[in-house]
């Protein structure tokens, strides 16, 4: 830790001056770093609405199949139980 320590306080220059050097960085380059990439996105790129319309479908397909099944399961049951019904 103390190792840490050193090496934090051995930098060569001050916060304030570093900061000052990022502010004026910044100014002189505009479209540098701090610059949103979100600005030259679509809505639809930006919303991530394509990745929520896969996730949406992909909940709806799993929920239609589990219901088909049941369905099915419960229609299986419902035969097999009238079956034997008539059989007796």
């Amino acid at each position: 830790m103390k190792e840490l320590s050193r090496e934090y306080k051995d930098r060569p220059m001050s916060p304030l001056d570093s900061a000052v050097w990022h502010v004026e960085h910044a100014s002189r380059h505009p479209r540098g770093p701090l610059s949103s990439p979100g600005k030259n996105m679509s809505r639809m790129e930006l919303n991530l609405l394509d990745v929520y319309a896969v996730l949406a479908v992909t909940i709806l397909a799993i929920l239609w199949i589990t219901r088909s099944l049941v369905r099915a399961s419960f229609n299986l049951f419902r035969l097999r139980r009238s079956q034997k019904l008539h059989s007796n």
